[in-house]
């Protein structure tokens, strides 16, 4: 019998240790990392997708625009596409 209310009260003790972790440790955790981000973003160093981003590059120099322009063109029909089709 006194085996059993030791093993209770050992069981008991580590759940409330759990829960105890549960509700704390995230806290705990959320102002280390916060304040790490902080020290971090300090030192001029990018935190966030945002602070990757360079610069907007001019469409005149910006290869994409292009690609854009003749894969628009591509997708059209051609003179010599229709002439086939309607053979």
């Amino acid at each position: 019998m006194k085996l059993l209310r030791v093993l209770g009260i050992g069981i008991l003790a580590c759940v409330v240790i759990v829960v105890l972790a549960l509700i704390f440790l995230p806290n705990i955790l959320g102002c280390l990392v916060n304040s790490k981000i902080a020290a971090i973003k300090a030192e001029g160093q990018p935190v966030c997708a945002a602070d990757l981003a360079g610069p907007k590059i001019p469409d005149l120099e910006n290869a994409a625009v292009i690609y854009q322009r003749v894969f628009r063109e591509m997708s059209k029909p051609s003179v010599h596409t229709r002439r086939r089709s309607e053979t």
